[in-house]
């Protein structure tokens, strides 16, 4: 999960990647124009509040539905101007924000600069799909032995495995046979008084 300020970094370095792209300090503000033109307000990294302002004509009522959110002052919000305080946006929407930086781009940008950059999002969605399967992805294993069977404690697992980014969860199935004076014995890292969770159940649990 991305700190606010550091989220204000990865928005406006997304930005310069856009074709003509490039930083800016006007009247001590932090902005990157295409050209001449602003798409994109950023916070300074000394700012209290780590903010962005985009030009949205299609998402503004999205944009401001996050909480303190707010047309755009000096009379830019009634030309689809709105600022956005990036610690108020839930960590599920982050992504959405990078969306507003393209759709800010698009609104600013002459035309032909607005397809350069249709083609070169194009060319690099088409490149992660191609390194899909060569990228590393992290997971957790369910703690069976320790998670024990309290909602609060499963609930706080699982936002935990969320946040850290974490693209799977494995969990285990019981198996029978596991108690330690049955004929043979029986030695492992757990026993039949562990309590394992069905997994289509807790799935469904998790999902909800």
């Amino acid at each position: 999960m991305a700190e606010p300020h550091d989220l204000v970094e990865d928005l406006e370095s997304f930005a310069l990647t856009f074709p003509e792209a490039w930083p800016d300090t006007p009247w001590d503000d932090r902005v990157v124009k295409v050209r001449k033109k602003i798409f994109l307000f950023v916070s300074r990294p000394d700012s209290e509040h780590a903010v962005a302002t985009f030009k949205l004509p299609d998402s503004r009522e999205h944009a401001l539905s996050y909480p303190d959110a707010f047309p755009t002052r000096y009379g830019l919000g009634k030309h689809g101007w709105c600022t956005v305080l990036l610690g108020r946006v839930p960590v599920e929407e982050h992504e959405v924000l990078f969306d507003f930086v393209v759709e800010s781009y698009r609104a600013v940008a002459p035309k032909t600069l607005a397809k350069q950059l249709d083609e070169q999002l194009s060319a690099e969605s088409g490149r992660r799909q191609r390194l899909g399967s060569a990228v590393m992805k992290i997971g957790a294993v369910l703690p069976h032995n320790e998670i024990g069977t309290d909602p609060g404690a499963i609930r706080a697992y699982l936002q935990g495995v969320e946040e850290l980014g974490m693209t799977h969860l494995l969990i285990y199935d019981h198996v029978m046979g596991v108690d330690p004076d049955r004929p043979g014995g029986f030695a492992g890292p757990y026993d039949h008084n562990v309590a394992f969770h069905e997994p289509f159940t807790f799935f469904a649990y998790a999902a909800a």
